[in-house]
């Protein structure tokens, strides 16, 4: 508010003139002699250029704010002229002014303050006072400038403040002060500004303010306010600045604030406020800020706000306007912030909005617009952040938008949009957030995103997007994110992801990805989350994953891996969620994974298995989103043959072939202490063997799956024990093919 610091300046200077003070330095008494002391030895029976009374005060100043701790102390009870002291100014003899901002004074302020009785500008802002405002202050009746703003005092505003009526500037934002505000205030007559912000005030906004018509600004943001807005404030014509947001205020927004044709900022917004906008708001002629949000604000956006030609910042969001956006916005050529964000807005986004040719900031995003994107907003060559995601959006993305030179984010997801990601994107040089997910997007992931050399952040999910990844995306440097789960991707994972150096993202999960996983994703050292799930993915795990040392999140359910869990993922003491579920793994789990405080660990639906020991079955029932095999790994090895049993008897004859490629399973038996509730299942090898590694002792059932047609010979599981040492060998088992009965016709002569 460029004009407000201009006032405020004319008025100090003509303040200073009619007190007799040049603006640019202040005269002081003529100085005596100064003598050398120490603040342990100061008196200020030795000090003759000011009254005894005034160097008490100051004195009483520096040992209740911790004098010794200032950053500024210069001349502070070591020489015999105050005057000289850092921060102090005098005028005949007299202390004037006291100027301390920011320079570490701790305590409280003392009741002596009142002493200067010729004080007329106290500042001690920016330092870490504490407890109530001294009632004494009010003795200073020249005062015309109290700062005490950015500290830590508390307790209510004394009332003897309402006697200083030469006040006008008081700053008080920044504190803990509570109580209310009281209408006694209204004897400041002379207050042209008034900060109240970010404090603790309660109760209602006094009506009375409204007689203060020099008022240039007014700040109460930030506090605990209740009630309406007074429509007495409409009578502050000289007002430039009005700052309510931050309270609990309700009710309509007063019509009457449309009189204040002064006024270049309006601030209401994290209110409570209902009803629609006033339409006289579109008569203030110098408003240049105008933030409604977070509101309860219902209606339509007027359309008299195109009227607002001086306006930089429009913020109405998350209120519950409806209708359409106007067309008169487009008229607002000097705007650089629009946020109409999280209402519920319908109909299409105007063309009109092109000519905004100053916007920075465009959020449209949370509403119900339909519709396409204007390519008419390819025109914002300004324009930083853009959003419109969270509406049902269609079409396609408009390959204007790649002319956006200055853009840093686009967010467009959770919309209905299709067709192919324009390779224009990869225009925007600037860009660093892009957000593409939840649409219906086909075709390739352009390579010419690779040429986004700022890119942060990318999220491409859940889209219809195939073919393979991009190598190039490797390029990306300084990307930390990489979201492309839920596509049709297929392929496999480019070695060149290795480069990411700074990447704390890469999602992949339920694509139709093919081959190993690459060894060189044991480079992104800074990842958080790695998701590889619902892919068909093959090969072991890589051991060089160990090196994911930041690793919190590994997610490997769903795919044809196979082998061991590798021991060395211990060394992953950040993971808290490790899913391998629904591969053919196999062995044990690694007795190293205790180190790991886990509170997800999915391995079910393979052929894992637990160590028995008590050390692991404790940590492992600590985990509180645990789904296992519950099968206990034990050292002995159950295998034997399926054969094809040609003439059903029962009996592996010679010249009876083996029968590969059937399932079979290993159960535990009814009877057994041994809990499985899957199962564990192999498939039979080319000569019909089968092999259970890892079994525990107990009781078991085998039961063989045959193809189409075929039949155990002898009926029913096969019923074994495996004992406390030994290995088993299971008798083979025959299967057949049925028997197939042929009904013919009865015929009659």
């Amino acid at each position: 508010m460029k004009r407000s610091y201009i006032t405020q300046i004319l008025i100090l200077v003509l303040i200073l003139f009619t007190s007799g003070l040049s603006p640019f330095a202040l005269a002081q008494s003529a100085p005596a002699r100064a003598i050398s002391a120490s603040p342990d030895t100061f008196s200020c029976d030795a000090v003759t250029e000011i009254p005894k009374v005034e160097c008490e005060a100051l004195v009483a100043l520096y040992n209740s704010t911790n004098g010794l701790g200032w950053t500024d102390k210069m001349g502070w009870l070591e020489i015999n002229t105050p005057c000289s002291w850092f921060g102090v100014h005098c005028r005949s003899g007299r202390i004037l002014q006291i100027h301390l901002p920011g320079n570490q004074l701790t305590g409280s302020i003392p009741p002596e303050i009142g002493n200067l009785t010729e004080l007329d500008f106290l500042e001690l802002s920016r330092n870490a006072l504490s407890g109530p405002i001294p009632p004494e202050i009010g003795a200073l009746r020249n005062l015309w400038g109290l700062e005490l703003w950015s500290n830590q005092l508390s307790g209510e505003l004394p009332s003897e403040l309402w006697g200083l009526t030469n006040l006008s500037v008081l700053w008080l934002g920044g504190n803990k002060l509570s109580g209310a505000i009281p209408g006694e205030i209204a004897s400041l007559k002379r207050l042209a500004y008034l900060r109240l912000g970010s404090n603790q005030l309660s109760g209602s906004i006094p009506p009375e303010l409204g007689q203060l018509t020099n008022l240039v600004l007014l700040e109460l943001f930030w506090n605990k306010l209740t009630g309406s807005i007074p429509d007495h404030l409409g009578n502050l014509m000289h007002l430039e600045g009005l700052y309510l947001q931050g309270n609990q205020l309700a009710g309509d927004i007063p019509p009457s604030l449309g009189n204040l044709t002064n006024l270049q900022s309006l601030s209401l917004s994290s209110n409570q406020l209902t009803g629609g906008i006033p339409l006289a708001l579109g008569n203030l002629p110098k408003l240049q800020r105008l933030e409604l949000g977070s509101n309860q604000l219902a209606g339509s956006i007027p359309p008299e706000l195109g009227l607002l030609t001086s306006l930089k910042y429009l913020d109405l969001s998350s209120n519950r306007l409806t209708g359409t956006i106007p067309l008169t916005l487009g008229n607002l050529s000097g705007l650089q912030t629009l946020r109409l964000e999280n209402n519920q807005l319908v109909g299409s986004i105007p063309a009109e909005l092109g000519n905004l040719t100053e916007l920075q900031m465009l959020w449209l995003n949370s509403n119900q617009l339909t519709g396409g994107i204007p390519p008419a907003l390819g025109n914002l060559a300004k324009l930083q952040r853009f959003s419109l995601a969270n509406n049902p959006l269609a079409g396609m993305i408009p390959p204007e938008l790649g002319g956006l030179a200055s853009l840093q984010e686009l967010s467009l997801g959770n919309n209905q949009l299709v067709g192919a990601i324009p390779g224009q994107l990869g225009n925007l040089g600037q860009l660093q957030y892009l957000y593409l997910s939840n649409n219906r997007l086909s075709g390739s992931v352009p390579k010419e995103l690779a040429q986004l050399a700022n890119l942060l952040v990318l999220y491409l999910d859940r889209n219809q997007l195939s073919g393979a990844v991009p190598p190039e995306m490797g390029g990306f440097t300084r990307l930390r994110v990489l979201s492309l789960d839920a596509n049709l991707l297929s392929g496999t994972i480019p070695p060149e992801l290795g480069s990411l150096a700074n990447l704390e993202r890469l999602g992949l999960s339920t694509n139709r990805l093919t081959g190993v996983v690459p060894v060189e994703l044991g480079r992104l050292t800074k990842l958080r989350e790695l998701g590889l799930s619902n892919n068909l993915l093959e090969g072991e795990i890589p051991s060089d994953l160990r090196k994911l040392t930041n690793l919190q999140y590994l997610g490997l359910s769903g795919n044809q891996l196979t082998g061991a869990v590798p021991a060395e993922l211990d060394e992953l003491t950040m993971l808290r969620s490790l899913m391998v579920n629904r591969n053919p793994l196999n062995g044990p789990l690694p007795s190293t994974l205790i180190n790991l405080n886990l509170s997800r660990l999915w391995y079910d639906q393979t052929d894992l298995c637990e160590p028995g020991d008590p050390l692991f079955q404790t940590w492992l029932s600590s985990i509180t989103n645990l789904q296992g095999t519950n099968v206990i790994c034990g050292t002995q090895t159950v295998s034997g043959t399926v054969w094809d049993d040609l003439n059903r008897d029962g009996i592996q004859d010679v010249g009876e072939p083996p029968l590969p490629g059937l399932t079979v399973t290993l159960a535990a038996n009814a009877g057994s202490l041994l809990s499985i509730t899957a199962g564990r299942q192999v498939v039979t090898s080319v000569d019909g063997g089968y092999q259970f590694q890892f079994v525990a002792p107990g009781a078991y059932n085998i039961t063989v799956t045959g193809r189409g047609g075929y039949l155990p010979t002898v009926p029913g599981p096969v019923a074994i024990t495996v004992p406390a040492e030994g290995d088993v060998t299971v008798p083979p088992i025959g299967l057949a093919e049925a028997p197939v009965h042929v009904w013919l016709p009865l015929i009659r002569k």
